[in-house]
């Protein structure tokens, strides 16, 4: 019996020791706590790091647009201005048959603009150079700034100036500049030439024909409603009367009829044509859609 209980005591201590070494430590709360919040932590970081990234390549891409857009319009820069001109606000001045009207442009410049012209301007000049487009017959009296050049664009034809009085008239093919004061560069698709004060510059199609010097008060009577007439050909005369009234007039009297005096303007072309024919001695008669000028 004795050798059986010593057997039996001998594996009970087996098995507590096995129990014992199977018996599991115990868990510790802050460990587990800190164990946590080193996850929680790390999720963190991966988590800012993931925004930083992202703000990055945003801020690359915005920086790649805004160093590209420059280039662009640097190849392109004539449809860029295109594009900041039709953002600007504009004033179109159309005077009616028989009228005259005088805008003060932002700058100060004075225009005064005859029957059956328009002149497209902008409210405020922002840019480098103070750009008005023209026609039909206007007066300039431009306000000098010289670092802002003053531009009038007429069909085919710009002149160029810092701070000067010019005339304009140019009603269709043929056009006439006439430099009042200061200087003017006048340019064209083929040339560019440069005024002086007396100068009349005439164009046909947007080419240069001729240079001459002349009387400016005969080219800037009008706005005073008269017409100097130092010899002027008839012809010349209802060629100018057709761009004031808008209506097409046509003289049979010959090239040798020439004019002295001053002629009145009228509301109306009937009234003006009449008080020619006193001073000419024709006869005036309508011919459907035009008035005839004979002897």
């Amino acid at each position: 019996m004795d050798k059986t209980t010593n057997h039996t005591t001998k594996n009970e201590e087996l098995v507590d020791r096995l129990l014992d070494d199977l018996k599991l430590s115990p868990i510790s709360t802050e460990r587990v706590k800190k164990l946590t919040f080193q996850k929680i932590h790390l999720r963190q970081r991966r988590a800012r790091m993931v925004r930083t990234v992202a703000i990055a390549l945003a801020a690359a891409c915005v920086l790649a647009f805004v160093f590209v857009i420059p280039r662009i319009r640097d190849k392109t820069g004539e449809i860029a201005s295109n594009v900041i001109e039709k953002d600007v606000q504009m004033d179109t001045l159309r005077v009616s048959v028989g009228e005259q009207r005088t805008v003060i442009l932002a700058d100060g410049t004075r225009l005064t603009a005859n029957s059956r012209s328009e002149v497209i301007y902008p409210r405020s000049f922002d840019g480098k150079n103070r750009v008005i487009q023209a026609k039909g017959e206007v007066f300039c009296e431009v306000t000098h700034d010289a670092c802002h050049p003053f531009i009038v664009k007429s069909g085919d034809f710009v002149v160029r100036v810092l701070g000067t009085k010019f005339n304009i008239c140019n009603y269709g093919c043929k056009a006439k500049v006439v430099l009042v004061q200061g200087c003017v560069e006048l340019s064209t698709k083929n040339e560019r030439l440069r005024m002086k004060p007396s100068d009349l510059v005439d164009l046909t199609d947007g080419n240069i024909t001729s240079k001459k010097k002349v009387n400016t008060a005969d080219f800037t009577s009008w706005m005073n409603g008269i017409i100097n007439l130092n010899g002027d050909n008839i012809y010349e005369l209802t060629g100018r009367l057709t761009d004031y009234y808008g209506v097409h007039i046509t003289c049979e009297c010959g090239s040798g009829c020439r004019l002295y005096g001053k002629l009145v303007f009228q509301k109306d072309v009937t009234t003006m044509l009449n008080a020619i024919s006193g001073i000419a001695g024709v006869k005036v008669y309508r011919r459907g859609n035009e008035y005839v000028l004979h002897h």
